[in-house]
């Protein structure tokens, strides 16, 4: 049975808490509209999640889930972590913690988490919109040791879902997505069964799935996750774990993102996709960006699209090819239908470029099914995009006071040098070339200094 249910503390004037609980003082989100009523993270990194309905938490006793890093010999990870104490680690050293935002998709409720183990500073920020049926995580790693770094950065949890330990498991190689998936109502797996997933936005991930014990076993080799699926399709004990290879010059950081998503309906994240054409321009100048979405559901799908827009970079007016509007720094793709069973949209659209930067795609769907970010990035050439100036330089081409020295051109004073022309200044001739006779000099020394 569960431990204590968190004792909460409101914090003032937001929408999130602070809970006092094993495993310590964490920071919560608190959105009892839900889906997702709680997302709670721990000073050192443990997760929690409370689905709408559900009597316990979506992890075994709340919190047996977390982030971990492994180098070499070390491996870091929270504390405490329920039913993983064959998890060799050193707890991560807490450093700060701050929560902010009202829920809304321009504002998510969002918590900070800053730790430090060994070489590395983790800084994990997680944020959720309410509504959505996922919660978004980046993790950030930054080598703080003067010596390159490399090893593996996990994200692993016992799954707990529908208040029971047991389950199935599934992996979708097209979008990475790690699955712990509830029976049916035969105790068999089937699709369309409530499911908890872990999916990845950052590229190059790994994946385990298996009973709870395999899952801390394998963080524990400090090795990269197998890309395994283990008794998948047996009713077990289940968990399951993501990770990416790190591998950081001194100072440097990287981020790895992640959805952690919950679907009572068994509901599949939708991928995205964004180019643009040119990526890259000489100058400032006009780029097509083309975007695409598609449902692997069996059900048809509603979403608003969101492409935000860096600084320098602006809509071209009337040129999407779908209904879309400008919102602050964003376009808008309102409502856009996608049929069922692989439905998919692809639209158009330009942008004035005058500095670099990345144009993110997002949305949110009318079920709840979780759109998977992509991004691109448009870069533009420096030292090009102020070439006006450089290229106007009329007045330095108009230096009429030095066409007019006509004084000068009168040169009759020097084309009667008369006295030059006398013999005199002839016979320093032979003087100027007499300094190339030193050279055989110079060169009589390199036998001395090569004695």
């Amino acid at each position: 049975m569960r431990g204590n249910r968190i004792l909460s503390m409101l914090a003032a004037g937001t929408g999130l808490a602070l809970a006092v609980g094993v495993p310590a003082l964490a920071a919560d989100i608190d959105s009892p509209e839900g889906p997702l009523t709680k997302v709670q993270i721990s000073p050192d990194l443990n997760c929690r999640v409370d689905y709408l309905g559900d009597t316990y938490s979506e992890f075994f006793s709340e919190t047996a889930c977390g982030t971990f890093f492994a180098s070499g010999e070390e491996l870091f990870g929270p504390d405490h972590v329920p039913a993983g104490s064959m998890i060799g680690r050193e707890g991560w050293t807490p450093v700060s913690q701050e929560t902010s935002g009202s829920g809304t998709a321009q504002d998510p409720y969002t918590i900070v988490t800053v730790v430090t183990g060994g070489s590395v500073e983790i800084t994990q920020t997680d944020r959720y919109v309410v509504g959505e049926n996922a919660y978004r995580t980046t993790t950030s790693v930054k080598n703080i040791s003067d010596a390159a770094i490399d090893g593996y950065v996990y994200h692993g949890a016992d799954c707990y879902l529908q208040d029971s330990d047991y389950g199935y498991g599934t992996h979708d190689a097209a979008t990475g997505t790690i699955t712990c998936q509830a029976p049916d109502e035969n105790g068999e797996k089937a699709a369309g069964t409530r499911v908890e997933q872990f999916i990845p936005l950052t590229a190059d991930s790994t994946y385990y799935y298996g009973r709870y014990s395999d899952v801390w076993n394998m963080i524990e080799t400090r090795d990269p996750l197998p890309n395994m699926l283990d008794d998948a399709d047996t009713h077990i004990d289940n968990g399951m774990a993501l990770g990416w290879a790190v591998d950081l010059a001194p100072g440097a950081s990287a981020e790895y993102k992640r959805l952690t998503n919950f679907s009572p309906t068994g509901i599949l994240s939708l991928p995205t996709q964004i180019s643009a054409s040119p990526a890259e321009l000489d100058g400032p100048g006009v780029s097509t960006i083309t975007a695409s979405i598609e449902n692997p559901n069996s059900d048809a799908q509603s979403v608003d699209l969101r492409i935000a827009l860096p600084e320098g970079v602006t809509y071209v007016d009337g040129s999407a090819s779908v209904d879309a509007t400008v919102e602050g720094d964003a376009l808008i793709v309102p409502a856009a239908a996608l049929d069922a069973a692989g439905g998919s949209l692809e639209f158009t659209f330009d942008v004035q470029a005058t500095t670099s930067g990345a144009l993110s795609l997002t949305g949110t769907s009318a079920s709840g099914a979780p759109v998977i970010e992509s991004s691109t990035t448009l870069t533009v050439a420096e030292g090009t995009s102020t070439p006006g100036p450089t290229s106007t330089p009329e007045p330095t081409a108009t230096p009429e006071p030095s066409v007019t020295p006509e004084p000068s051109a009168t040169p009759e004073p020097t084309t009667t040098p008369e006295p030059s022309v006398s013999a005199e200044p002839t016979t320093p001739a032979p003087e100027k070339s007499a300094p190339v006779k030193p050279a055989p000099k110079k060169g009589g020394g390199l036998p001395k200094t090569g004695r």
